[in-house]
């Protein structure tokens, strides 16, 4: 991923690195990403940084293959309820792929028609083809564990 042999990475390098490792991420997220885990403030992620961002995706990522299949311990708030009434543009019950986009750009999520599918498909447990109130709120979960998980350090 050190495209250019300097022993560090860049932002520029960051991005696909992150897409290798099935993270599609905006340049803001990249950024974002570069920001916390760069420790010595140099604006790029040397071998040790690097290992440190890998560590904290792949711990998140045990966690998430830990909670599969037990989407009925995720709590349904008011603000959950709303928020998928929200995006449920079509009144159906359920959020179809250009739902499930609408509402991951809007929690902060640049999210394209392809990472949308795959989160539909990922938190759809019916294999319905859609998100219902309890599947979408499995999938708020994860986003607020990661966001948790990821400012964490």
């Amino acid at each position: 991923a050190d495209r250019d042999g300097s022993g560090s990475m860049s932002v520029r390098e960051l991005k696909p690195a992150l897409r290798g490792l099935g993270l599609a991420a905006s340049s803001g997220e990249a950024i974002a990403l570069l920001a916390h885990f760069d420790g010595d403030g140099d604006g790029s992620l040397d071998l040790a940084e690097f290992v440190a961002l890998w560590q904290k995706l792949r711990d998140f990522e045990k966690g998430r293959a830990s909670a599969v299949g037990a989407p009925a311990a995720v709590e349904i708030t008011k603000e959950v309820r709303a928020a998928f009434e929200f995006f449920d543009q079509d009144g159906s019950g359920s959020l179809e792929t250009r739902e499930v986009r609408s509402a991951l750009t809007k929690l902060g999520v640049a999210a394209s028609n392809a990472d949308a599918i795959a989160a539909l498909q990922r938190f759809d447990a019916d294999g319905d083809g859609s998100l219902d109130l309890k599947e979408f709120a499995a999938l708020v979960a994860e986003l607020l564990r990661f966001q948790a998980a990821a400012g964490a350090g």
